[in-house]
């Protein structure tokens, strides 16, 4: 990402032919002011780089997996699809729903409980939230090295 200028518009500065213009750092990016951007931008690559492996690994796992149960070569790619389109689906709604306590339960309520109703969620988001909390507490690096030391979960 470039930064914007903003150029300043003086009188003087044309009358002398002078071309002024400020950096607007703090442009950079939508969340992360433009200091901070700087700093994180090799770890955000490194990590969205990470998250692409592991992704990688997992559906390439899934596709030695459906072959192994005797899917054929035709077929792979359209389960593979079906997976996909599932898993992309599954992420987004967890993560949009995340913040909203009620809304969270309800998505795993669809989702690992094929919505039963009478599914009691709470203790599985309770359990979610804190996996993800333990997790939060890790640095990046522990992560990405396979260093993870989660807390104890009650």
């Amino acid at each position: 990402m470039q930064p914007n200028n903003h150029y300043v518009d003086f009188p003087l500065l044309k009358e002398k032919g002078v071309i002024l213009a400020l950096k607007r750092e703090d442009l950079l990016h939508p969340f992360i002011s433009g200091n901070k951007y700087r700093k994180l931008k090799y770890n955000l690559k490194e990590a969205q780089e990470f998250n692409q492996a592991v992704f990688d690994a997992c559906f390439a796992d899934m596709d030695q997996t459906l072959r192994e149960m005797g899917a054929g070569d035709m077929s792979v790619p359209k389960h593979m699809r079906r997976m996909m389109k599932g898993f992309n689906g599954r992420m987004h709604a967890y993560e949009e729903a995340y913040d909203d306590k009620a809304a969270f339960e309800e998505v795993l309520r669809r989702n690992v409980f094929a919505g039963d109703a009478e599914a009691d969620v709470k203790p599985l988001a309770g359990y979610v939230r804190k996996m993800i909390k333990s997790l939060t507490k890790r640095g990046a690096a522990d992560i990405m090295n396979g260093e993870i030391i989660l807390d104890e979960i009650n």
